[in-house]
């Protein structure tokens, strides 16, 4: 059986730093950066309207 979040199980193998430098070379970041997500999610239980596309 496979578990986890395929976004982020890379960031957990044995060679996550050099993974971790690759993806903020990508991705412009520097190497002394600290990265955090801020992903708030909806959580109420009324529905007003769409989101315009």
């Amino acid at each position: 059986m496979e578990t986890g979040y395929p976004r982020n199980d890379i960031l957990y193998s044995a060679n996550k730093e050099s993974l971790i430098k690759k993806i903020k070379q990508e991705l412009g970041i520097g190497e002394d950066k600290k990265i955090i997500l801020y992903a708030p999610t909806w959580r109420g239980n009324e529905f007003y309207e769409s989101w315009p596309v």
